[in-house]
């Protein structure tokens, strides 16, 4: 259920940030969008962005805003996918985490090893966080830290 809630808080944010861009969204649209989770792999970007977009666009003149809105929430660069999907191993997968770390580093001109130090902090922080609430998804970001210490220790 935690999941579910996690997923629900970010959906109604989404809806937010479309409403702001002009695109008219309203309940009856979040509640589609929901509904289609059971028949779809949220660990699959695709199937995602297609069941947002079926249910979220209704006029033509939305498809525009809504994909400018879509990649800059859903695509920013982030350390944890796998916290709303678990079961989608994204962030934890050795080589995606290698793709992501040369991208950011590289779109964002950062010094990797000082990305892969704010990786490991922002890592330590998010598991405490979880451990605090005996939370067992406390493991994704240890696995994340993991990874990025290991990659530090390399460099």
């Amino acid at each position: 259920m935690e999941r579910d809630q996690s997923m629900m808080t970010r959906v109604v944010a989404f809806s937010r940030a479309l409403h702001t861009a002009g695109v008219e969204v309203n309940s009856g649209n979040l509640i589609d969008l929901c509904q289609s989770f059971q028949y779809i792999n949220l660990g699959d970007r695709r199937d995602f962005y297609a069941a947002a977009k079926l249910t979220l666009v209704s006029r033509f003149d939305d498809i525009e805003p809504f994909n400018q809105v879509f990649h800059a929430f859903w695509d920013t660069p982030v350390l944890d996918p796998d916290i709303d999907v678990p079961d989608a191993v994204i962030a934890r997968d050795e080589s995606r985490f290698d793709r992501r770390l040369d991208i950011v580093a590289a779109d964002a001109d950062l010094d990797r090893t000082r990305l892969l130090r704010w990786i490991i902090a922002w890592c330590g922080l998010s598991a405490v966080w979880f451990l605090r609430d005996d939370d067992p998804r406390a493991d994704i970001p240890l696995t994340v830290g993991r990874l990025a210490l290991e990659r530090l220790a390399e460099d």
